[in-house]
């Protein structure tokens, strides 16, 4: 154990590095405005990345700091970022009400930025968690949305995330039947993209 905590504190002390030093060059022309979404992009890197390795007390920080203002700001895509990594934060802390409010926020975000790649991701994000908090319908509708989108636009990894964990619902409803037809969508388009890993994981459920 006292390896992995070492070992999990040197990464999350170089992610900080890094998110902290990588674009100091970058600022010089650019405005305030811009600056500040910068910084808070890279903020929503870091709870991303922090919350990846465990570290959910340094994730806080973080949060704090960049959250004060942001009920009055117009979208745009730092907070979008911000608010879909609050939502991985928020469910880790099983606050599955306030997980899905940001998630919910960083849709709402997405969708006047005209950004369907993210969209998608964030429609995603949300079936998942209304999954983790036993609602089936919102659950199914957002996987319908999800799904959808990234077909549409050619989101190969959110669409085939999205019918796995699509099929994890199905389970829960004993509709083995559309378990099944996910599973041969997921492995027509693991064939068709060369996705050896998710190929083999949709034999298995399949």
């Amino acid at each position: 154990h006292a390896a992995i905590d070492e070992n999990k504190h040197t990464l999350v002390h170089l992610l900080l590095k890094y998110c902290t030093t990588s674009v100091t060059s970058d600022k010089k022309n650019i405005s305030k405005e811009q600056e500040r979404e910068i910084d808070v992009i890279h903020a929503a890197f870091k709870i991303k990345h922090l919350i990846a390795v465990g570290a959910l007390k340094v994730a806080g920080k973080f949060i704090k700091r960049y959250l004060q203002d942001t009920e009055s700001l117009t979208p745009n895509i730092g907070y979008a970022h911000l608010y879909l990594a609050l939502g991985d934060y928020y469910c880790c802390g099983q606050e599955l009400d306030t997980a899905i409010k940001n998630s919910k926020m960083a849709m709402h975000y997405y969708q006047e930025l005209d950004m369907p790649e993210y969209t998608a991701e964030s429609f995603l994000e949300l079936a998942i968690k209304f999954l983790g908090r036993g609602n089936l319908r919102e659950t199914l509708d957002y996987f319908t949305f999800s799904q959808k989108l990234s077909h549409d636009y050619g989101l190969l990894p959110v669409y085939i995330r999205s019918l796995l964990y699509e099929s994890a619902a199905f389970y829960l409803t004993g509709n083995y039947s559309r378990i099944k037809a996910n599973c041969q969508k997921g492995l027509e388009a693991c064939e068709n993209a060369g996705m050896r890993n998710y190929q083999l994981l949709f034999y298995f459920i399949e």
